[in-house]
């Protein structure tokens, strides 16, 4: 049972490391779609 508990919080904290991750490449890739592009072109950096 604690095995059990242990790969249970084991996993949820990687899981939050990913999503932080995703977060933070998100967010820079959007920064570089405005930075590039102009006008209508920056409705499209979502």
């Amino acid at each position: 049972m604690r095995r059990l508990v242990l790969v249970l919080v084991a996993a949820m904290a990687l899981a939050g490391c990913a999503s932080t991750l995703q977060g933070a490449y998100d967010e820079q890739r959007r920064e570089e779609c405005e930075r590039e592009n102009y006008g209508r072109d920056r409705i499209n950096c979502r």
